[in-house]
């Protein structure tokens, strides 16, 4: 298992997260040269490897994957291509229960079966919602991010720019984030100068979402002192956080 902080999905070339996470979950098959070795019986055998949602925090970042590198000419570009999310997401099918869920049903297995009836009780804990997306507008050498930030007492959207901050009707979050093609003419009061198709540079780049019904938090009690906190950091460490803090407030 390999803990992270947010799920980085290959978003080109798919049309949605959804495309994506199919992707992600998607098994890799290790074979030929590249057989998984298994030490039980010190050989080298044909296996399937992949990934899938372990469990989530009542946090999930979604990372798109906006910025790749080409080998031929070296150099860093952005991907623009068109990629919806929903605001209401149900991660269930790219976790391990889920998996197994789909693949229980494709045996027809009791035992599988059973499993099913069982999670089928926790279907919750699966539930998200959007609450924010960061945008990055730009190319892959340079560029600008803000945010869009739902407020949910109120359940209204605003954007976050800079010092910037106005309401943002969440209609229009396909339009400012999805990135893909749009239609130039009619961003230029349809000059015929201007018309034609053309790759919006802005686009979601991270996408925050938040578990419906959150589940309860393991509280761990810490009976360190602040001294004791303190004592436990290195010299060295300390003294540059002090210099780097001092030289901040100058």
């Amino acid at each position: 298992m390999e803990p992270f902080f947010s799920v980085q999905l290959d978003i080109k070339n798919r049309k949605s997260i959804q495309e994506a996470l199919d992707y992600y979950i998607k098994p890799d098959v290790l074979e030929g040269d590249n057989k998984y070795y298994c030490e039980d019986y010190d050989t080298k055998i044909k296996a399937h490897k992949r990934s899938f949602l372990n469990s989530t925090s009542n946090t999930l970042i979604i990372n798109l994957k906006r910025f790749e590198f080409d080998f031929n000419t070296f150099r860093k570009y952005k991907v623009n291509d068109y990629c919806e999310f929903p605001l209401d997401l149900n991660i269930k099918p790219w976790t391990k229960e889920g998996i197994e869920e789909k693949e229980g049903k494709q045996e027809g297995s009791e035992e599988n079966e059973e499993l099913i009836k069982e999670e089928t009780q926790e279907e919750d804990k699966y539930q998200y919602e959007a609450v924010g997306v960061v945008v990055h507008s730009g190319g892959a050498e340079g560029g600008h991010y803000y945010s869009y930030i739902k407020d949910r007492q109120k359940n209204k959207w605003f954007e976050f720019n800079d010092t910037t901050v106005k309401p943002f009707d969440i209609k229009n979050l396909p339009e400012e984030t999805f990135g893909g093609d749009g239609n130039r003419g009619n961003m230029m009061e349809n000059n015929d100068n201007f018309g034609g198709f053309y790759s919006r540079s802005r686009n979601a780049y991270l996408i925050i979402y938040q578990r419906k019904n959150p589940l309860p938090y393991e509280t761990i009690q810490i009976n360190n002192t602040s001294d004791d906190l303190v004592n436990g950091i290195p010299q060295s460490v300390y003294q540059h956080i002090l210099d780097d803090n001092m030289l901040f407030m100058k």
